[in-house]
């Protein structure tokens, strides 16, 4: 039997102060990197054991303002590839 487990070998993602507002709410730059070494079914089914991914994006610090119970919203690009896979991918994340 295998494992369709995957091990994230490096993961990191840092946030850089603009000094820029947007709605009265302080907004940040975000970068993302991640490398990942896939393990079993999943390493079989894309035909390579490894994946990267770069992206970046902004945040909006959404703290007491708009919405009491949502303190941040980002928007993210990102940028995955292999040897055998690429692709974009474009996202929102909202944090409670």
């Amino acid at each position: 039997m295998q494992s369709t487990a995957s091990n994230a070998v490096f993961w990191a993602r840092h946030r850089f102060p603009t000094g820029v507002r947007m709605f009265d709410c302080l907004v940040r730059l975000v970068g993302d990197f991640s490398y990942f070494y896939l393990i079993g079914n999943q390493s079989m089914v894309l035909g390579t054991n490894w994946l990267a991914r770069v992206g970046g994006g902004i945040e909006v610090d959404l703290s007491y303002r708009l919405v009491p119970w949502v303190s941040t919203t980002r928007l993210m690009v990102r940028y995955y590839g292999s040897d055998t896979v690429n692709g974009f991918a474009a996202g929102v994340g909202i944090i409670f």
